[in-house]
């Protein structure tokens, strides 16, 4: 899908307020310390850059894979007149482990641009906590789901919740991990409010997660995204899948040049 995902999605409504186990902080002050500690992260990165490997693979219904693809790439992102711009230059693609020639990735790019086009899909640049800042709108009930049982990467996490009022495929239900700490976001577990359904394809699964990771003092990155998803095909065929993005070798503030973002996408020369 990615794909990814980085920043707001949804807008929500109404919050039922909570008490944490460890503090009296109501969900609207949670929900301030998490928008202002992003906010400080957005305002210091000016660009970044990342090297990532991207999966898509089709499964049976046990899990075991049939069908593996894989795309190395790098991304490139940058501030430009207040709006993240991003750029991928693809460099190798392999089908079931085997690398494939540079004309073939060049097909399986202008597939995914063609995708893209016609769903209008979110990339790496999305903002993932409209629905956090959009609070009073009505749209979301948002609420205070206590502490995770279990460290997430590593941290203490509160849970917050964003459910969706009303089924509609432009919104999101999110549950956000939040260190308890510092008030960064740790992971975000997602997925659409309502599933596409086509001529062809009818959707009854699409569960997503975005990990972020600390890069310095200030400032949190990506680090991985997942994607699950179920359907039915032609015929009533059941179609599994899976995709996950890595991002590793991460540059932050590098001066990357205005001239990159030119395209969205692009082959890399050999």
């Amino acid at each position: 899908m990615i794909k990814i995902i980085f920043s707001c999605l949804i807008i929500l409504g109404t919050c039922c307020l909570g008490r944490a186990e460890s503090t009296a902080m109501s969900v609207g002050g949670l929900i301030d310390s998490v928008l202002a500690v992003r906010q400080r992260q957005i305002e210091a990165v000016e660009d970044m850059a990342f090297d990532a490997v991207f999966y898509e693979r089709r499964t049976d219904g046990n899990g075991n894979i049939t069908e593996e693809k894989r795309y190395d790439k790098k991304i490139f992102v940058k501030n430009i007149n207040d709006s993240f711009h991003i750029h991928q230059q693809y460099r190798s693609y392999y089908l079931d482990g085997v690398q494939q020639p540079r004309e073939d990735l060049i097909v399986q790019v202008e597939k995914k641009q063609e995708e893209r086009r016609k769903r209008g899909g979110r990339d790496f640049t999305y903002d993932m906590t409209i629905p956090l800042r959009m609070l009073y709108t009505g749209m979301y009930d948002v609420s205070y789901k206590g502490i995770a049982e279990e460290k997430i990467e590593g941290y203490t996490c509160y849970k917050l919740s964003a459910d969706a009022r009303e089924e509609n495929d432009t919104l999101m239900n999110c549950l956000y991990y939040v260190d308890t700490a510092s008030y960064n976001l740790v992971r975000i577990d997602f997925s659409p409010a309502k599933l596409t359904k086509k001529l062809m394809f009818k959707l009854s699964r699409l569960d997503m997660t975005i990990y972020y990771s600390q890069y310095d003092r200030a400032i949190w990155i990506p680090r991985r995204f997942e994607l699950n998803g179920k359907g039915k095909a032609a015929f009533f065929v059941n179609v599994y899948f899976q995709s996950e993005e890595t991002y590793t070798n991460p540059a932050v503030n590098s001066g990357l040049d205005d001239a990159i973002f030119e395209n969205r996408v692009s082959v890399e020369e050999i």
